[in-house]
């Protein structure tokens, strides 16, 4: 993406390009081209990475699937396990069955505003 380009997408959005933000010596658009989109680059070992949960972020396919979920479901974010129960030497008796935990919501100022983060996750793949 080049700069121009950068500046296009801001005046669409109805952001000020050339505008300095508080701390930085040049402009919002520079900023994003030269700071963000050139250093982002991607190849098969940050793919790796991801799927081992290592690397600068290191987030496990599983917590990345209870993040997207937690969005998409209202903000409730449910325990994730792999065990069904847990039962005594013999086999006769569940001492812990999993799955059974309440969901918690996470703390938001404004719940409404899952609602924008889904549109610009649904419009980021249109």
């Amino acid at each position: 993406m080049t700069r121009n380009e950068v500046i296009r997408r801001l005046d669409e959005m109805g952001i000020y390009p050339e505008k300095v933000l508080p701390g930085d010596r040049n402009g919002l658009a520079d900023k994003i081209k030269f700071d963000y989109i050139n250093q982002a680059s991607w190849n098969i070992t940050d793919t790796l990475n991801v799927v081992i949960g290592q690397g600068q972020n290191s987030y496990t396919p599983i917590q990345m699937a209870n993040f997207i979920a937690t969005i998409s479901n209202g903000g409730y974010r449910h325990k994730v396990t792999a065990i069904d129960n847990i039962k005594n030497f013999d086999n006769s008796k569940v001492i812990m069955k999993g799955g059974d935990t309440e969901p918690e919501r996470i703390q938001l100022n404004n719940y409404e505003n899952l609602e924008y983060v889904k549109l610009g996750m649904k419009k980021s793949i249109h």
